[in-house]
């Protein structure tokens, strides 16, 4: 992602861009609209009762509850983005799995409903696996830097040794 010339507000931008053409592909391959002559899905057909509302606040509230959601999702994007940008690929996953594990926890102390013991294990396994792979990446890395110093310092008294007997 380094490569990338776009700031962080382009990034955010571009990627929403591509997340809101594919919601209208989506939207018209499912019929979600009932645009087709069906039914609307019951999704659609919450929004579309907006607009004859008992209430005469209620397609204001739900509709807040829409753009404040569409902010947070902005937000969300920006800082990820911006975290995305100062740590490496898989510090970013493990923070992610970490969030996810966090949200976990909380989720169980608070709610009845919540995932099972099989998926919570699961998210341990990705948790481990992510910083297992972050150690090994880490010390293949270094493993490398290492082989090409040496290269490099025999390169060089190859080289300065040739010129001696010269």
């Amino acid at each position: 992602m380094s490569h990338i010339k776009l700031s962080n507000w382009g990034l955010v931008y571009y990627n929403n861009g591509i997340g809101t053409l594919m919601s209208i592909l989506v939207v018209l391959v499912t019929n979600e609209g009932g645009l087709r002559g069906a039914s609307p899905s019951p999704a659609a057909r919450s929004l579309l009762v907006l607009g004859s509302a008992s209430e005469p606040n209620e397609p204001f509230y739900a509709l807040s509850g829409i753009a404040l959601s569409c902010v947070f999702g902005v937000g969300i994007s920006f800082f990820g983005f911006s975290v995305r940008r100062k740590i490496t690929a898989t510090g970013f996953t493990v923070l992610g799995c970490t969030n996810k594990l966090i949200t976990m926890v909380v989720n169980i102390m608070v709610w009845e409903h919540h995932a099972s013991l099989g998926g919570q294990l699961c998210l341990l396994v990705c948790i481990g696996g992510g910083v297992l792979y972050g150690e090994l990446s880490q010390r293949d890395s270094e493993a490398r830097k290492a082989a090409l110093a040496a290269k490099a310092a025999a390169a060089g008294t190859g080289m300065r040794g040739s010129e001696e007997g010269a």
